[in-house]
């Protein structure tokens, strides 16, 4: 559920950071740092992203909470849904999610 809540949060943030949904708008980096339970738990460690309705592109690792990870990206969207492909198991989510574009 706190995942999923995630996802529509995410989904919102970035459709208000596009402005004109007919434009779209240029991503070409994205940063994400899992959360972590204190019994260890919780953590995602791979997701994948999938723009409008194109496939999904990943998977990437994301094995330790402690890091925020980058990936390069060449995508212009209109909205954009993040899944977990792995993780430990339990209450999952994302402690930082970052989207950039050109500057």
């Amino acid at each position: 559920m706190l995942l999923a809540l995630l996802l529509l949060s995410l989904l919102v943030v970035f459709l208000a950071a596009c402005g004109d949904s007919t434009s779209g708008t240029q991503v070409e980096f994205i940063e994400f740092r899992s959360r972590q339970m204190p019994d260890g738990t919780a953590i995602v460690t791979s997701v994948q992203l999938s723009f409008d309705d194109a496939d999904p592109i990943g998977p990437f690792a994301t094995p330790n909470p402690g890091e925020v990870y980058g990936f390069e990206l060449a995508v212009d969207a209109e909205s954009v849904r993040l899944g977990v492909v792995t993780s430990t198991g339990g209450n999952t989510g994302a402690r930082e999610i970052r989207f950039l574009g050109p500057e």
